[in-house]
């Protein structure tokens, strides 16, 4: 049974025991944006975190997160010194004494709270940055990884990945996703990739869809697959000779999601996050990320859930199909 067949109970389960301790303590003491709410809606202690509590939160209209920065969880060695688990807790106040704080904090406290890569989403006002901690970037490449291989991307491929300049999600998680699934990437620019599909014959070409499209008269023989980032048109359809495998990062949300060649709507990540449905719109919410963290955005998209297995790969994660239902 691989990550991605489960049981859907193993799904809950593996999300319900991630977001007590993070949204009852993680999230509640570190986020300026979240805290207050979360102690408004009586979510002040892990067993109080539940899904339950969870769903009960007000919907956030996505233009409402500004430019994102509000939404960074900024523990501080002090508040990490008063929140944290009393073990670390115990250590912390140790290193304090022999005088070895900063490398406690280094080493126990940055790689899940101090932001090392900023990203940027587009938004209707400008731009929203994205933090990501070392433990998002190990996550990201896990999901990357997952991605790959919902993709039907191989480790013995060779992906030449398109790069308009954007350094966005899709992007980042395509990147980190291959170091964590041994798939060899080469990074092209837009003006070089055409040159690049006679020397370096991939298997298998990835970007944004726009310049994709735009190569596919340049695809050797080597090309079996290709895996484009739809951006803000999830619900474009490709019309390709090859397989086809469409990346989305819905607004807000911290990776994207796949939809598998020949299947219908987007994979999703049971146990990293919470997809819902509210009057129609499809609404995103964070579970155990660390930078910036955001709770029900209403993303504006009109989608649907689906449960059942996918007829096309038989993963069993939930799926998301983009539309309107009626």
């Amino acid at each position: 049974m691989t990550e991605d067949h489960r049981r859907p109970a193993q799904y809950t389960s593996l999300r319900d025991d991630r977001l007590r301790g993070w949204l009852g303590t993680t999230v509640r003491s570190y986020s300026p944006a979240l805290g207050p709410i979360l102690a408004d809606h009586g979510i002040d202690r892990p067993r109080r975190a539940t899904l339950e509590a969870l769903r009960a939160l007000p919907v956030v209209p996505v233009d409402d997160l500004g430019d994102g920065h509000r939404h960074v969880l900024e523990p501080g060695v002090e508040g990490f010194g008063r929140s944290a688990a009393l073990s670390l807790q115990v250590r912390f106040l140790l290193a304090d004494v022999v005088g070895r704080r900063d490398d406690f904090a280094r080493r126990h406290i940055d790689p899940r709270f101090k932001p090392i890569l900023w990203t940027q989403e587009p938004t209707m006002h400008g731009t929203r940055f994205v933090a990501n901690t070392a433990t998002d970037l190990d996550r990201l490449a896990t999901l990357g990884r997952r991605a790959w291989a919902t993709s039907g991307v191989r480790a013995d491929d060779r992906v030449l990945l398109v790069d308009d300049g954007s350094a966005g999600t899709v992007h980042r998680q395509m990147i980190e996703g291959c170091r964590n699934a041994g798939i060899a990437v080469l990074i092209a620019r837009i003006d070089d990739a055409a040159a690049l599909m006679r020397t370096a014959r991939p298997t298998v070409v990835a970007g944004p869809v726009d310049v994709v499209a735009s190569l596919s008269s340049s695809f050797g023989p080597s090309v079996r697959s290709i895996c484009v980032d739809v951006g803000d048109e999830p619900d474009l359809v490709l019309d390709a000779d090859l397989p086809v495998a469409r990346w989305w990062a819905p607004p807000a949300a911290r990776a994207a999601w796949v939809g598998c060649p020949g299947g219908a709507g987007f994979h999703t990540w049971p146990e990293d996050e919470l997809a819902e449905i509210v009057d129609g719109s499809l609404v995103w919410s964070a579970v155990g990320w660390h930078g910036s963290v955001w709770l029900r955005v209403d993303t504006g998209v009109l989608a649907t859930i689906d449960d059942a297995a996918c007829p096309s790969c038989d993963r069993t994660t939930l799926r998301v199909l983009v539309g309107d239902p009626s």
